[in-house]
């Protein structure tokens, strides 16, 4: 009689059940902790294995990050706004979900000039660092606005309140 549980206690469903080639099955979500077990106790052989798979499958693995990238572009800039504070050294709190709660905030205009930052249903704004890492601000909620590209291009490296004074005396 086959059993309905694996060692573990995970019952077997069509879902999480894995059929070795011998006959023999497998419970998926323990075959996936072994898995990943091997792969933390293995860096080196995992790393050649991934490379491995990558370099086989390399048109298969492209088409996957480019359709994660186009279905996910909050969590690409996200990832890139990371990445670039790291290397700066300068990381705080920041979540994929607040550029939407600033432009709420900021009633969906640039935090400098006023103007909407959105045009025909598209969001056109950039996140703006109010403090530049390159001074010593954080990436962090707290020091980030939502800024249209003409103004965070022309703000470059100043804060926010020389900015702003810049602006207002040029007018």
């Amino acid at each position: 009689m086959l059993r309905t549980h694996c060692k573990q206690g995970h019952e077997y469903t069509k879902q999480n059940i894995y059929i070795r080639p011998e006959g023999y099955r497998d419970c998926r979500i323990c075959k996936s902790n072994s898995v990943l077990k091997w792969g933390k106790n293995n860096p080196k052989q995992n790393r050649l294995r991934k490379r491995k798979y990558y370099l086989e499958n390399k048109e298969k693995q492209d088409k996957s990050v480019r359709e994660w990238l186009k279905s996910n572009p909050g969590r690409k800039r996200q990832y890139n706004s990371k990445r670039r504070a790291l290397k700066k050294n300068a990381v705080g709190i920041w979540d994929y979900i607040i550029p939407r709660q600033l432009f709420i905030y900021q009633d969906g205009k640039c935090f400098y000039c006023g103007m909407p930052l959105v045009e025909n249903g598209k969001f056109y704004y950039q996140e703006e660092h109010m403090l530049p890492l390159s001074r010593g601000g954080k990436h962090d909620y707290r020091n980030i606005c939502l800024s249209c590209k003409p103004c965070n291009l022309r703000k470059g490296m100043k804060t926010s309140e020389e900015f702003i004074k810049e602006t207002q005396e040029s007018l």
